[in-house]
């Protein structure tokens, strides 16, 4: 709740900017939603909207990876100087 004043600036900010968000080149998957945004399911405001609620909603991992799962990739690679995330992909 406390991140909610800073999640309405940024969406005042955003409009403010007139950002322009193009449809991705390559899927990407939101930690919001859990799900894959790509050319075909691509909209500036759920951009925006996504954009916003990253500061305020938690991360959804267990559903990223279903997600990317789900789509027929098997393959993660993690770049960080730590396994960090990778026992988890392997517990879902």
């Amino acid at each position: 709740p406390w991140l909610n004043p800073c999640a309405t600036l940024l969406k005042t900010k955003i409009a403010d900017l007139n950002l322009k968000i193009e449809s991705p080149k390559i899927p990407v998957l939101s930690s919001v939603s859990g799900r894959i945004i790509d050319r075909a399911n691509f909209s500036k405001q759920e951009i925006e909207r996504l954009l916003c609620d990253q500061l305020i909603t938690p991360v959804r991992f267990p559903d990223q990876v279903r997600g990317v799962l789900a789509a027929g990739m098997a393959h993660f690679v993690e770049l960080s100087p730590v396994d960090v995330l990778s026992p988890f992909v392997e517990q879902i």
